[in-house]
């Protein structure tokens, strides 16, 4: 029984060494704030939400921002950030650049492709 609380008490360390995504350092470059972003959001629904190409550049740089945190060794313990994002039925093409490119980032991270295909993407009408 020692080993299994040693464990517990090893998970429960990691789970209190966790920093409030809120309280993260912002970056101020070109006069405009930056949040490097919730790491500890892995999901997230966007369907529907009348997001445009404008919109979609911001999320690019996030998913950029994310991936590249992922790779680097800072990344060794705690959350690393969007693993899928569903931006179905927005307000863009999905030969947007800025989609396409998301969607090429974040098919390595995400844990759901290898069991079924993508969701039909479609624009808003």
């Amino acid at each position: 029984m020692p080993a299994a609380t040693s464990l517990l008490q090893q998970l429960v360390a990691e789970a209190t060494e966790m920093v409030n995504p809120l309280l993260e350092p912002a970056e101020h470059r070109d006069g405009r704030v930056f949040m490097p972003g919730n790491k500890a959001l892995l999901h997230l629904n966007l369907l529907r939400n009348r997001i445009t190409e404008v919109g979609l550049e911001s999320f690019l740089a996030t998913v950029q921002y994310q991936a590249q945190f992922s790779k680097s060794k800072s990344a060794g313990k705690g959350p690393v950030g969007l693993l899928w994002l569903s931006l179905a039925k927005n307000c863009f093409s999905m030969q947007c650049p800025a989609y396409t490119t998301i969607q090429e980032l974040l098919l390595p991270r995400d844990p759901t492709t290898k069991a079924k295909p993508r969701e039909d993407e479609g624009t808003c009408a």
